[in-house]
């Protein structure tokens, strides 16, 4: 299962950090898998993730629970919601490229946001499930 979540991290990263759309709204190539200790806001990393086994009688597969977490850098919520909104239209129901795996479907579940533990700025927090199995 980890190797499945391996595979949607790394299509996740390429497609959000190859749009030009989610780059102009961060400023610049700031899709993290990991942020840096001091990156500065806006930007968009790869949270936590969740895999389950998924398989059946005749398919092998896993179901993938994930967040893309952004970070604004403005006190209200409209900077951070432009960017959660972008993610939301490229990953919702989208059709990415796995390696070794196909992607079943992948489903937007919902989107919290919060103020952040800087002095200033917001955290949106998108979650998504997606589920794969073996190509």
């Amino acid at each position: 299962m980890s190797a499945a979540a391996q595979a949607l991290q790394e299509a996740l990263f390429a497609t959000l950090s190859t749009d030009g759309p989610l780059v102009t709204l961060l400023g610049g190539p700031k899709v993290y898998d990991g942020a840096p200790r001091n990156a500065e806001a806006p930007y968009v990393h790869l949270g936590e993730v969740t895999a389950r086994d998924w398989s059946t009688g005749t398919e092998t597969g896993a179901e993938i629970a994930f967040a893309i977490v952004v970070w604004s850098r403005e006190a209200g919520r409209s900077e951070a919601h432009a960017i959660a909104d972008r993610v939301l239209a490229l990953l919702h129901d989208s059709s990415l490229t796995l390696s070794g795996y196909r992607l079943v479907n992948l489903r937007h579940l919902a989107t919290e946001t919060t103020r952040n533990d800087r002095p200033e700025g917001r955290r949106a927090v998108a979650r998504f499930r997606a589920v794969v199995e073996v190509a």
